[in-house]
């Protein structure tokens, strides 16, 4: 089964994600703060969905690092999953390389 971890500190949005993605045959963890986003990338995710305005490190923070200290494997896709829609936000996230940018609200269908 397929482990996603979640990084987003907000608890409606998790319990959500965790819904749907659970339903979905997905095992989810999450965590709200972007230190224990990077802490829990000793799980081996197969996946990583994170916002990018946490209360600790951004999610642009979290990514560069992953991506500098090689964190992730290559393949582990990365995700943004965030509130802001400004097209400087998705051009930094696609330049730190991220694999997706998925804007809220989100729709499950």
């Amino acid at each position: 089964m397929p482990h996603l971890l979640c990084i987003e500190d907000d608890p409606d949005t998790c319990e959500l994600l965790v819904e749907v993605l659970t339903a979905e045959g997905f095992t989810v963890s999450t965590v709200v703060s972007g230190e224990a986003g990077l802490s829990a990338l000793g799980t081996r995710p197969d996946l990583v969905l994170c916002d990018i305005d946490l209360p600790d490190v951004s999610g642009f923070e979290i990514l560069a690092k992953i991506r500098s200290d090689e964190l992730l494997p290559i393949g582990v896709p990365f995700i943004f999953l965030t509130a802001y829609s400004q097209r400087t936000h998705q051009l930094q996230a696609r330049q730190l390389g991220c694999d997706d940018y998925v804007m809220k609200p989100i729709d499950f269908e």
